[in-house]
Parts: structure tokens; C-alpha cells; sequence
């Protein structure tokens, strides 16, 4: 066991235990990874993938618990749009960040 404290009882950390110091080692060591990806080639590979997540019944799920989790949580980003040019939008681009909780209305309310 470490020296670190524990958490407290809604899951939180408790004063004093900072959670993972900045530059420790992934959690998955390289010969998982390395594991995972070789199971992932003996299914069909990338082309195995693209078919399952071609299906509409899939493809939330392929973007949702398979690709997010590997984005970063934050991101610096500056965008030259004004709202104005939101109408121009593809309707697929405004689903997409309807689904992620973002106003996807064409009416310019961001």
C-alpha cells in the first residue's frame, strides 16, 4: 500500500493526496497495449473496424466510448467564424455537436 490517503466516502481525494503526479507512466504498460493491438489484428484489423462501425446501430458507440476517451479532455483552440457563417454549417456538423451538448440551432444561438 502506498503512503498516499485514501479517498472519502463520495470519492473524492482526500487534502493532501493530489491524485497521479504529473509525469508518471501511463497505466497500461506497452506489452498490454501491445496485447490489445494484436487481438485487434487477429479480428480483421482496420478493416474488421470500419465495417462494424459503419452500422448506424455502431457508430454512436464507436464515437462515443472508443474514440473520446482517447481525445484529450481540453484543448486550446481559436476559431474565425462568425455567426453568420454557422448557417452555412453541413447539417452532419451540426447533428454532431448537438450531440455533444452544444445549441446546434441554425438561428446563431451558440
Amino acid at each position: 500500500m502506498s503512503d498516499r490517503k485514501e479517498r472519502e466516502k463520495n470519492g473524492t481525494f482526500t487534502s493532501g493526496n493530489l491524485g497521479r503526479r504529473r509525469g508518471s507512466k501511463n497505466k497500461i504498460p506497452a506489452d498490454v497495449a501491445r496485447m490489445v493491438l494484436d487481438v485487434v489484428e487477429e479480428l480483421g484489423g482496420k478493416e474488421a473496424l470500419l465495417k462494424w462501425a459503419s452500422n448506424p446501430r455502431n457508430e454512436t458507440v464507436f464515437w462515443t466510448r472508443m474514440v473520446a476517451p482517447l481525445m484529450p479532455k481540453t484543448f486550446d483552440a481559436q476559431a474565425d467564424i462568425g455567426l453568420a457563417e454557422l448557417d452555412n454549417l453541413p447539417e452532419e456538423v451540426l447533428r454532431q455537436m448537438a450531440m455533444l451538448g452544444e445549441s446546434g440551432e441554425r438561428n446563431g444561438s451558440i
